[in-house]
């Protein structure tokens, strides 16, 4: 502007407006009368059973967190880590397959694990680990592959067989929810929730969490919605006399989702080969 000159008031960023309707989790069993005596009394009986489908909508809920998918899976499903990935460009900043990178079959190189890590411009919490690709990075930093490339670490007995616990300081979390998968699983709408217990083909996800209510740009666990109380995951619910059942009954509900508050919130390098870590 010159000296003087009237200023004009625009807009510098715009902002596109996203919604994440709330899905929901139920698992409901009987409480039949005729086998209650087995647990000593009814609320023995009624107690081991809510524990135990507390549990269940637990694994539904992680497992959908991970292949939920409202293009395959339908609009019951939420927006799981792959189909989120999926929606984030493959190239920011002139830079190809910043934060989706594909492994095309071959072992999780460190490099790319590294410019991973790099081009999650808002930073990293943790590192979504599949247990078999783990220990392959375990096996690389303790017995496979060291003395080969970066020379002989010296280990006391109490730290032969360690763990890797983090890597560039970002913390790694083992899940059983990351299984093996079909190749190309989350990169095209055909494959999201593709699951394939031979293929030895794995991902590993970055997360960035942040809480999306306060305009933060990481990824946030919602739930709630109208029949659950503020702060409530599931809800519990008893029907005393089940019609045309000699029992009771319990359900247990959850309504739940993902949100994420950028598109730098979710990092993935799929299609990881159960095979000896590369440099």
């Amino acid at each position: 502007a010159s000296v003087g000159s009237q200023l004009v008031w625009t807009d510098e960023f715009e902002y596109n407006q996203i919604t994440r309707p709330l899905k929901i989790a139920y698992k409901q069993t009987p409480l039949n009368k005729f086998v209650e005596q087995t647990y000593g009394t009814f609320n023995n009986y009624a107690a081991i059973q809510n524990r135990e489908l507390s549990k269940s909508v637990l694994r539904t809920i992680n497992d959908d967190l991970i292949y939920g998918d409202t293009t395959n899976g339908g609009s019951l499903q939420p927006l799981g880590l792959h189909a989120m990935a999926s929606l984030y460009p493959t190239s920011l900043n002139g830079e190809t397959d910043d934060m989706n990178i594909d492994s095309a079959e071959t072992a999780l190189s460190l490099g790319e694990l590294r410019k991973l890590i790099d081009n999650m411009k808002y930073g990293v919490d943790f590192l979504y680990f599949p247990k078999a690709i783990a220990r392959r990075l375990d096996a690389y930093v303790q017995e496979a592959g060291v003395a080969n490339t970066i020379g002989t670490f010296n280990f006391t007995k109490e730290e032969i067989g360690a763990r890797v616990t983090a890597f560039e300081g970002v913390p790694i979390v083992r899940t059983d929810y990351l299984v093996e998968e079909t190749v190309n699983v989350g990169q095209d709408s055909s494959t999201l929730r593709s699951k394939n217990s031979g293929s030895g083909n794995y991902s590993i996800f970055a997360i960035k969490a942040g809480q999306v209510a306060f305009e933060e740009p990481g990824l946030t666990f919602v739930f709630g919605g109208d029949t659950n109380e503020q702060g409530q995951l599931m809800r519990t619910e008893f029907f005393p006399q089940l019609e045309n059942f000699d029992a009771s009954g319990l359900r247990k509900t959850s309504y739940y989702n993902l949100a994420d508050g950028s598109i730098m919130a979710v990092g993935r390098i799929s299609d990881v080969d159960d095979a000896v870590v590369t440099v």
